[in-house]
């Protein structure tokens, strides 16, 4: 019965859902009469569910002379999702005390969904050198917000402002959602600001392994064209 098979879907580690469609999906149970040499095929034809993310393990079973049972399975195994990760700063060089502002990208270029996305930006820790050579905090502020258009698409944790970016994400077949950070410099920075995303994907997602995609992004203080000119009179 089709309509009884279970998988992974999105909303969790471990949710758990129908991995097929209820109005697609059928069964089979049939008694039947097999003349010698000759072969019975059965088509059974039904639509994945949009929100599977895990292996779809069907098992046939047969019985002879209501004596001695087999069995077959087959796992048909999701399409391996390609995640692409990148990360740019809008102001190349900044102002002490003033803006940057950053966009990380997840895009999934597949039609599988991709469960349990851990993107991290540790936003609070990044330090920045100050005009004594000293550690200082690169960021005064910052605000975070994001953008996706499928509906399957989920973030877990919602960063609030000025908190570190570490949620887990699912994101939906064909989709991108596009996270942008802005954050206000401290009026001390003279250094250079080094800003690094960080997206892991679990295993189970059509994949053996772990995958973990680190970017980074630098920004450096503006440079000030200062010219001094001195006069004198004549004496």
């Amino acid at each position: 019965n089709l309509n009884e098979i279970e998988s992974r879907i999105l909303g969790g580690t471990n949710a758990m859902g129908k991995a097929f469609l209820f109005e697609a999906a059928n069964s089979l149970n049939e008694t039947f009469d097999l003349a010698p040499n000759t072969e019975v095929d059965y088509v059974l034809k039904a639509t994945v569910a949009s929100n599977l993310v895990g292996d779809i393990e069907n098992t046939a079973k047969l019985n002879f002379n209501n004596n001695s049972t087999n069995s077959n399975t087959v796992i048909t195994n999701p399409i391996i999702p390609i995640l692409s990760f990148s990360k740019e700063v809008i102001e190349s060089e900044y102002i002490p005390g003033k803006s940057v502002t950053y966009k990380v990208s997840l895009k999934n270029d597949t039609s599988s969904n991709i469960s349990g996305i851990n993107l991290t930006d540790y936003v609070r820790d990044i330090k920045v050198k100050n005009y004594l050579d000293i550690d200082v905090l690169a960021f005064t502020s910052w605000k975070t917000t994001f953008t996706a258009t499928n509906p399957f698409t989920t973030v877990y944790s919602i960063p609030n402002d000025n908190e570190n970016i570490d949620t887990m994400i699912d994101l939906g077949s064909n989709d991108e959602i596009i996270f942008t950070i802005v954050g206000t410099t401290s009026a001390e920075a003279t250094g250079e600001i080094i800003n690094t995303s960080t997206a892991t994907i679990p295993r189970g997602n059509g994949q053996s392994a772990t995958v973990v995609r680190e970017a980074s992004i630098k920004s450096k203080p503006y440079m000030l064209d200062i010219h001094m000119e001195q006069t004198t009179n004549i004496y």
